[in-house]
């Protein structure tokens, strides 16, 4: 939906900066899509869960008061969201903070667009685990759930919750990466998902 790639790691890599570690984007990119706490842990080990979580902070930090700014929409979403909006509840789950995804879309220009919208801060695990999406279907009871990601972690998040799982090229995760977790089908971007389901 939101080309934030860029935009989240170059907030991590100052996060880290901020506490003297120099980390190029490439390693931050290696674990893009995991829940903070994860990111920053598989980057550095050996540092305390304080020093973890100021790190993190740090990065929310980065988000809300500067980088969001950088956050673009990707062609073509604002018409597919629109035509699925008249068919299908719309939610996003993300291993952002609420607070997080919501000036990312201000960033991005795109408002009033779902029904739900659920932050890592909401549950007690992220993705790769399905309780962002149990919660978000927690209201609604839907049989059928489609999880639509550009993670592996998404993907496994949707397997687990029992979803139709639809990979999209848009994010740090390649085809190749993609299919390692199974997903139903992986179209190019959200733009194809209208003419899709």
């Amino acid at each position: 939906l939101i080309d934030s790639v860029q935009v989240h790691n170059l907030a991590y890599q100052k996060a880290f900066k901020r506490y003297g570690y120099t980390v190029s984007l490439n390693t931050i990119l290696k674990y893009h899509g995991l829940p903070g706490k994860v990111l920053v842990q598989k980057i550095k080990p050996h540092i305390s869960q304080e020093e973890n979580k100021k790190i993190r902070m740090a990065h929310i930090q980065e988000i809300l008061t500067k980088e969001y700014k950088k956050a673009k929409l990707l062609p073509g979403i604002k018409t597919a969201l629109s035509q699925l909006k008249k068919k299908y509840t719309l939610a996003i789950t993300s291993n952002s903070t609420q607070e997080e995804i919501k000036m990312l879309m201000k960033g991005a220009y795109l408002k009033n667009t779902f029904d739900i919208i659920l932050g890592i801060d909401q549950v007690q695990k992220g993705k790769p685990a399905p309780d962002l999406i149990q919660k978000a279907n927690a209201k609604y009871h839907y049989k059928k759930i489609i999880m639509v990601g550009d993670t592996t972690y998404d993907v496994q998040a949707g397997k687990s919750a029992h979803a139709f799982t639809v990979g999209v090229l848009t994010g740090a995760h390649t085809k190749e990466q993609l299919k390692t977790k199974n997903p139903d089908v992986i179209l190019k971007s959200v733009k194809e998902l209208p003419q899709y389901i």
